[in-house]
């Protein structure tokens, strides 16, 4: 609960001496002031009150996602989050109005006026108006020492007066000019990812210059190549290209700019002296030069390199291995595993972290383990959704007619393969991915490169899968699996697509042809061929079996509540899709 304040109370605590002690104008850094100030005050005193309530305020984090909230919680996690705008009263609203003129800093102004347009109460246009200019004004205070957060306030200011709708499309236009004025004025040689949404901010827009805002996004990318950074440069080749686009350039310049794209994977792929990482890279060149015409000549030279690299994967393979099930050391070891590689080798090697189950082995460890403890398979088993409802039912063992015990050795499998997987992702996985994004910046961008010219991924479903890992990499599994799940079915069949596979199952009576859903495609023998054994029958305990996890099934129903997709199973299946997107399979579709 946050407290209440007047406005006398707010003007009379020191809140704007304290402003002007931070080194860096930003909400974070008054956060911190504002928390160690008001603990140094007697609880509950007007000024402490008033420090709070502004604490509150500068805790929130804006969101640079596109089509997500403009704010996000500084802590969210199983026992509650910190403050949102939503949490703010009509009371806290009126008197944050109130103090509106008082404030001289345009930080905290934008942030405030921000918060009041949110909540969509009284005064909300004027605020809106007040929040835009002053937006403004932060960023071009912040673009000398921080791009990141100098972006965020661009685009939130942009953002915001096309929420206000033809009320603030002069506030849009003053936004976006000031957005094209700052692009242009971009070095070629300071630009990093965090200029990127404001290029992509124009691009989608269709504001200003777009040739001469392709001609920057060019000298940066070129910049980029020169530096080996090959994330950020395919990031500012693909946005030249938009803006090109966007300009009706020629259909030649366009394939130009594809053609660096696809040969930047091929140059990165020269600088790993890892076969699976290089694997990688080769497959995104062939999956991009397959998007251009008259490249199929690239394409044979390059798919032969790729079988004389991936000859080498095995050999570099690894999960990581420890005597018993000692999680502080296993949580260590998988920590060791990924510290101190770049990020796309962090990535991959995290990918890998633990082995598929086995089914052959799997069920000798059943069968082992009923045949140990026969009592418990004596009884028939139901099992029920969370209702209480009999959604299955396991029969009891017989001992003179195996035929019978299918079901208890199937059950019994998948039950170990869950309680497996869970501990694979508490131990293994999560700490990680934790490690992992405690040495790198993760963002969209990034995740875009590595999505994008992917045989795995169609066209047009990139975003989707960059989302969905971000989520996961921000521990939002749930997010992430309403993302990627539904994907999954998808992206095999566009590989089935690929490899001129017919994939409808039948030619119903009604004369519609009924693609095969995802139960079928894991039963497929083209799909097992291409994929392994071990992918598809992992898919098949987690995705679509009774037995198993049956996420995909469950999901498509609405049968999932937000805790039982947010635990460990949500873990391993972000992980398992990382692992298709990582596992180099191109070789297949010859």
């Amino acid at each position: 609960m946050l407290p209440s304040v007047t406005i006398e109370e707010l003007r009379d605590c020191p809140w704007a001496s304290i402003i002007s002690q931070a080194d860096k104008k930003t909400c974070f850094n008054y956060w911190g002031l504002f928390k160690k100030k008001a603990s140094e005050l007697e609880a509950d005193s007007p000024s402490n009150r008033g420090l709070l309530l502004l604490e509150a305020t500068c805790s929130m984090s804006l969101n640079r996602e596109i089509g997500e909230p403009a704010f996000i919680a500084m802590f969210s996690g199983p026992t509650g989050r910190t403050t949102l705008p939503q949490d703010m009263t009509d009371e806290h609203l009126e008197v944050f109005f109130q103090l509106l003129p008082d404030i001289f800093d345009p930080e905290l102004k934008s942030r405030i006026a921000d918060i009041i347009w949110l909540n969509k109460k009284a005064h909300k246009f004027d605020a809106a108006k007040i929040a835009v200019p002053e937006y403004i004004k932060s960023c071009e205070i912040l673009r000398i020492n921080d791009a990141y957060e100098a972006v965020l306030r661009i685009c939130r200011a942009v953002d915001l007066a096309c929420e206000m709708g033809k009320g603030g499309s002069q506030l849009q236009q003053e936004a976006l000019a000031y957005a094209e004025k700052y692009a242009l004025e971009i070095s070629a040689i300071e630009a990093d990812g965090h200029h990127s949404p404001l290029y992509r901010l124009l691009s989608q827009r269709k504001y200003g210059d777009q040739f001469g805002l392709a001609k920057k996004c060019a000298e940066i990318a070129a910049n980029r190549g020169r530096n080996q950074n090959y994330h950020l440069m395919r990031s500012f080749l693909r946005l030249q290209h938009d803006f090109m686009r966007n300009a009706d350039a020629p259909s030649d310049d366009l394939r130009s700019i594809l053609l660096v794209e696809a040969e930047s994977y091929v140059s990165e792929a020269q600088h790993t002296p890892s076969a699976i990482v290089k694997s990688s890279h080769l497959e995104h060149a062939i999956t991009a030069f397959r998007k251009i015409p008259n490249s199929s000549e690239r394409v044979e030279t390059l798919h032969e390199q790729l079988i004389l690299v991936q000859q080498k994967i095995n050999d570099e393979m690894s999960s990581v291995k420890t005597e018993g099930i000692d999680i502080t050391q296993l949580i260590e070891s998988a920590e060791q595993h990924v510290s101190g590689h770049k990020f796309i080798d962090a990535l991959m090697l995290l990918s890998f972290i633990v082995a598929l189950p086995k089914e052959s082995q799997m069920r000798a460890n059943a069968l082992e383990s009923i045949h140990k403890n026969p009592i418990h398979h004596l009884m028939g088993k139901k099992i029920t959704n969370e209702k209480g409802k009999t959604i299955g039912k396991v029969p009891p063992l017989e001992f003179n007619c195996t035929s019978e015990n299918g079901e208890i050795v199937t059950t019994e499998m998948f039950q170990n393969i869950s309680l497996e997987t869970n501990i694979q992702a508490e131990a293994l996985i999560l700490p990680a991915m934790d490690k992992i994004k405690s040495e790198h910046l993760i963002s969209l961008e990034i995740l875009l490169d590595i999505v994008s010219n992917h045989p795995f991924i169609p066209d047009g479903r990139e975003l989707i899968f960059a989302r969905g890992l971000l989520f996961g990499f921000n521990r939002d599994f749930a997010s992430s699996c309403l993302y990627l799940v539904p994907q999954i079915e998808n992206s095999i069949r566009n590989i089935l697509e690929t490899k001129g596979i017919v994939i409808t199952s039948k030619l119903l009576s009604s004369g519609i042809q009924r693609e095969k859903d995802l139960n079928e495609l894991l039963n497929d023998n083209d799909v097992i061929k291409i994929f392994g054994d071990d992918t598809v029958f992992t898919l098949r305990a987690l995705m679509t079996e009774q037995h198993g996890g049956n996420i995909r099934n469950l999901l498509a129903h609405g049968l999932l509540s937000y805790d039982q997709i947010q635990c460990s199973q949500g873990v391993y299946c972000w992980w398992l899709v990382l692992r298709l997107i990582m596992t180099p399979f191109l070789s297949a579709l010859k």
